[in-house]
C-alpha cells in the first residue's frame, strides 16, 4: 500500500508543472489567435506585402514549438489563404492561382481539410474569373468532395451553393438549376447576416429568371418578405433589366445600363 502511494506521488505531476504546461499552452493559443487576427486585418486593409511578411514571421514561431503543435498551428496557412483571397479580391487572379498552387500542396500533406475547402473555392472562383470554366469546374468538384467529408460551417456551405449556381449558369447554361442554388444561398446568407453575399445571391436569382424568359417573376420575388429587406440600388437595377427583357426593348436595356 505504502509502495503504491509512493508510486502515485512520483508519477503524479506537481501543481507547479501542470500550471507551467497550462501557461505555455495558453501562450501558444494566444499567439496563434493574435497572428490570425492580425492576418485578417491586413487582408481587409489590402496590405499584401505586410501579410506576406507576417507569414514569414509565423514560420519562425512554428519552429519554436513541438511538431504536433506546429501541425495544428499551421493554420497559419489560414493566413496564406487570406493572402490568396486578397489577390482575388484585388483582381489579381493569376497571382491568386500561383499562390494557391503552392498552398494546396502543403495543405494536402497536412490533410487540413477545413482550410483546403477555402482554398479550392478561391481557386474555382479565380479560374472562373479568367473564363477557364473547365478548370473552375474541376476545382469546385474537388472542393465539394472535400467539404462533404468534414463538418462545413453554414457560411461556407452557402458559399458553395453560390458557386454551384454560378457554374451551372456559366458552364452549363442550366439556369433552372442555378436558380435553385442561388435561392438556397440567398436564404442561407440572410440567416447568418451576410448582406453583401445576400445581395449577390438575390441578383443572381433575378438574373436566372430573366435568362429563363420569366422576367415577369422578378417583381414577385423582390416583393417577397425576405427580399424586401434588401430593396435598394442593386435590386432596382435588376428590376429595370427585367422590364427591358419583358418588353424586348433594347433601348430600355441601354437606359438601364446607363
Amino acid at each position: 500500500m505504502a509502495g503504491a502511494m509512493m508510486l502515485t506521488r512520483i508519477n503524479k505531476p506537481s501543481d507547479f508543472t501542470m500550471k507551467k504546461v497550462e501557461t505555455e499552452h495558453d501562450r501558444i493559443m494566444q499567439r496563434e489567435q493574435l497572428i490570425l487576427t492580425q492576418g485578417e486585418l491586413l487582408k481587409k486593409e489590402g496590405k499584401a506585402k505586410k501579410l506576406t511578411a507576417l507569414i514569414k514571421e509565423t514560420r519562425l514561431f512554428l519552429a519554436e514549438i513541438s511538431k504536433a503543435k506546429a501541425a495544428k498551428l499551421v493554420r497559419s496557412l489560414s493566413l496564406e489563404s487570406r493572402l490568396m483571397a486578397l489577390y482575388f479580391e484585388s483582381g489579381m487572379f493569376s497571382e491568386a492561382l500561383q499562390h494557391g498552387a503552392v498552398l494546396l500542396k502543403e495543405l494536402k500533406k497536412l490533410d487540413d481539410k477545413n482550410v483546403l475547402v477555402d482554398v479550392l473555392l478561391l481557386e474555382s472562383k479565380a479560374y472562373h474569373a479568367l473564363n477557364n470554366l473547365s478548370k473552375a469546374r474541376a476545382s469546385f468538384t474537388s472542393d465539394r468532395t472535400t467539404a462533404n467529408s468534414i463538418y462545413c460551417p453554414p457560411k461556407m456551405q452557402y458559399s458553395l451553393d453560390l458557386q454551384s449556381g454560378i457554374l451551372s449558369a456559366a458552364d452549363e447554361q442550366d439556369f433552372k438549376t442555378a436558380y435553385s442554388y442561388f435561392h438556397e444561398a440567398f436564404e442561407g446568407f440572410d440567416s447568418v447576416d451576410s448582406t453583401s453575399n445576400v445581395l449577390k445571391a438575390l441578383k443572381y436569382m433575378l438574373l436566372s429568371k430573366i435568362m429563363l424568359n420569366n422576367a415577369e417573376d422578378v417583381q414577385q420575388i423582390v416583393s417577397g418578405k425576405l427580399a424586401l429587406k434588401y430593396t435598394g440600388r442593386d435590386v432596382e437595377a435588376m428590376k429595370s433589366i427585367a422590364r427591358a427583357s419583358h418588353k424586348r426593348s433594347l433601348a430600355d436595356f441601354q437606359i438601364a445600363l446607363n
